[in-house]
């Protein structure tokens, strides 16, 4: 079959190429393309261009700028519906360009992510199907406040599009719950798969940079996007008490910063860390082979999101045979078996996450070892030729229902 992708994702590209949607789609496809598929990419991107990236064929499409008619528009709203506009304009010029490589070449089956509703100008008498890679209305319900006039506006959109779409999945129950009870119609669940790690091309740079302070010391890894709906609010909030109570241990934070109020999170860390603060250690986003080294180094993971699909970062430090402690009601309840393969804390709960981090710290070393075999399973659950496999069935379904 040949399978076409529509994204606003990639790992070709600069400003997306490390997010889990960017990852999932690379993976999915790599496989695809090794079981005798032909993957097809069409990505939002800086240029305009057809090339062959490491074996799938990817048509990266830069967006026009705005013409006459929508800066009119733009100035009759007072920009109001400016987010919906570019959102309409992203969906027009990635189908169109889907819609030529159909006409030239036929595409069994599209896959959209529903972010900002790309599938609604989907081509006609194509197959297609929704990932629901996230759901809005489900991250703001954990952000004081909730959605903003913009934000509504893309959620409109996107319910839009999960309507228009022949089949809809998500990777997790939670999602796949939410999703259907709002568009009234069946929501499959289809996990993520998971990607092997090559370890020849592991690079310790940030790891020794964490060694040349912490020594031999052990340390805690939080690592994502730092931000209220990932929780890291929550984990400032106890970080000084448990480095208190733990005085051997640092933590290790990696990831990009999205700021709380005003300020940047690292600062808010820093600041409630008090004295103990020269014992926490901040990287910026790290490409892979840089983290996969400390992932593997680290005493555990803590991953403390208030909300997620499936945390792709869960995932990879469960397969490097790492215990993690997240969120129970978040998701991570569909990874992990409370005290069997890593720990689950109540959502949003300060006092819960830190005695679940004292546990994991506080563990008899045979069996911290126990749990980590057992986190190493998922390996096999989650098998990306396996759950690949799925589908490809669940593709072959929605053509057949078609």
């Amino acid at each position: 079959m040949t399978i076409a992708f529509a994204t606003r994702e990639f790992v070709s590209e600069k400003k997306s190429h490390d997010g889990g949607l960017a990852n999932y789609i690379f993976k999915v496809c790599q496989t695809l393309y090794e079981m005798g598929h032909r993957p097809v990419v069409f990505v939002v991107s800086d240029v305009t261009e057809e090339i062959v990236y490491k074996n799938i064929e990817l048509h990266r499409i830069k967006i026009p700028s705005r013409g006459i008619l929508t800066r009119l528009l733009d100035r009759i709203t007072l920009k109001k519906i400016s987010p919906l506009i570019e959102a309409i304009r992203e969906s027009y010029y990635l189908n169109w360009h889907i819609t030529n490589r159909n006409e030239k070449n036929k595409i069994d089956i599209i896959q959209y992510a529903n972010i900002r509703g790309v599938i609604f100008f989907r081509p006609k008498g194509v197959p297609a199907v929704i990932r629901c890679s996230s759901y809005k209305p489900l991250i703001n319900k954990f952000l004081k406040g909730g959605s903003g006039f913009a934000e509504k506006q893309i959620e409109f959109f996107e319910e839009i599009g999960l309507k228009k779409a022949d089949a809809v999945f998500a990777p997790s129950n939670l999602v796949a719950e939410s999703v259907q009870k709002k568009i009234g119609k069946a929501v499959h669940v289809l996990e993520t798969p998971i990607a092997e790690v090559d370890k020849s091309i592991f690079d310790e740079t940030t790891l020794q940079s964490i060694r040349t302070v912490a020594g031999e010391n052990p340390f805690i890894l939080t690592y994502g996007r730092l931000g209220t709906w990932k929780g890291t609010i929550e984990l400032a909030n106890i970080l000084r008490e448990f480095l208190n109570e733990n005085p051997e241990f640092y933590y290790v934070i990696i990831g990009k910063d999205m700021g709380y109020k005003g300020k940047l999170v690292k600062e808010y860390l820093l600041e409630k860390a008090g004295e103990f603060s020269n014992r926490i250690i901040f990287f910026p986003n790290v490409e892979h082979a840089k983290l996969f080294p400390v992932i593997q180094a680290a005493f555990a993971v803590v991953l403390p999101s208030r909300i997620e699909n499936i945390s792709n970062a869960c995932v990879e430090s469960m397969g490097l045979g790492k215990i993690v402690v997240g969120t129970n009601g978040a998701s991570f309840e569909q990874l992990i078996d409370d005290g069997y393969n890593g720990f689950l804390f109540e959502q949003m709960n300060e006092r819960s996450l830190l005695n679940k981090m004292n546990q994991v710290v506080n563990l008899a070393y045979e069996k911290r070892k126990q749990m980590e075999v057992n986190a190493l399973l998922i390996n096999q659950r989650l098998d990306r030729s396996k759950i690949v496999a799925q589908l490809i069935d669940f593709y072959k379904n929605a053509i057949e229902k078609r």
